[in-house]
């Protein structure tokens, strides 16, 4: 097996930021700005298999400290392909 994903971190985000670009978002919101990537596996089970890995690009709105920041989630698979991003209101809450 190979210890390097197919599609490099790099190019993920490239294909995300091209994703973002075709969405229809008001002219007046704040510029999306990157939070982070990282490699998830996704229990989608379709064409024999159970789950996928994908590379989970979030986007962040800057907004006053008082707000919930909004962010939207790209995910980008392994060949590319891209799932219809979603933008969330509330705040990302991190498990540590």
């Amino acid at each position: 097996t190979d210890s390097n994903p197919p599609l490099a971190a790099a190019d993920a985000i490239r294909i995300a930021n091209e994703a973002m670009s075709r969405l229809d978002m008001p002219s007046t919101s704040k510029a999306w700005t990157l939070d982070h990537i990282e490699l998830q596996e996704l229990a989608i089970p379709r064409r024999n298999k159970e789950s996928y890995w994908c590379w989970s690009i979030v986007y962040e709105q800057p907004v006053n400290e008082l707000e919930p920041i909004p962010h939207m989630v790209i995910h980008v698979l392994m060949d590319g392909k891209v799932f219809t991003p979603d933008i969330v209101e509330a705040p990302l809450v991190f498990e540590h």
